[in-house]
């Protein structure tokens, strides 16, 4: 859903455009590179310092009859082995849900004020119809519900339908901001 907006009033103009995005999911390999490098908040539990899981249990071996045995859980886990002492390894391919992103946003996609003079001002000028100088400021907010770390518009997988998966390290879109002279004859 897109909102788009412009009030004049006199010589003035002020305009704003709005998006809003509900639902969909998409691949974020920059998720991913930011939780296995440890950057993401997600990764600071403990401070990264061992730890082991409260209330937990894990199976110690079986009883004579078959039957497994638990205990109470004293293994400590870090950021890099788990409960069984495995390496967290980047290859775990059960972990790519992680870099699965919500595509929810509301994106404040541009701001623009202008100021068209009064013709009166160069009225001995027969060649110059309008001259009008404005401000513009473009991709100045962006809101996501969970994951704030990419912008669901930003892809570099193509512009076809790969380009509905998310971003494989696309570039962090970029905020724009400056003026403009228009001049009609």
């Amino acid at each position: 859903m897109g909102l788009n907006t412009s009030i004049r009033w006199k010589g003035f103009r002020l305009g704003a455009s709005l998006d809003y995005r509900q639902g969909g999911l998409m691949y974020s390999a920059t998720q991913g590179i930011v939780l296995f490098n440890g950057n993401a908040e997600s990764t600071m539990y403990n401070l990264r310092d061992p730890w082991v899981h409260q209330h937990a249990v894990y199976q110690a071996g079986v009883d004579a009859n078959g039957e497994p045995v638990y205990v109470e859980n004293n293994l400590p886990v870090n950021s890099f082995y788990n409960m069984n002492g495995e390496f967290y390894s980047n290859y775990n391919y059960v972990r790519y849900r992680d870099n699965l992103l919500d595509k929810t946003y509301i994106k404040l996609r541009e701001v623009s004020a202008s100021y068209r003079m009064p013709t009166e001002w160069f009225a001995g000028i027969n060649w110059l119809s309008t001259i009008e100088i404005g401000v513009f400021g473009r991709n100045l907010l962006l809101w996501t519900p969970k994951q704030g770390i990419v912008d669901p518009d930003m892809t570099n997988y193509g512009n076809d339908l790969t380009s509905l998966y998310g971003e494989y390290y696309s570039a962090p879109s970029t905020r724009n901001i400056g003026c403009n002279l228009k001049i009609v004859f």
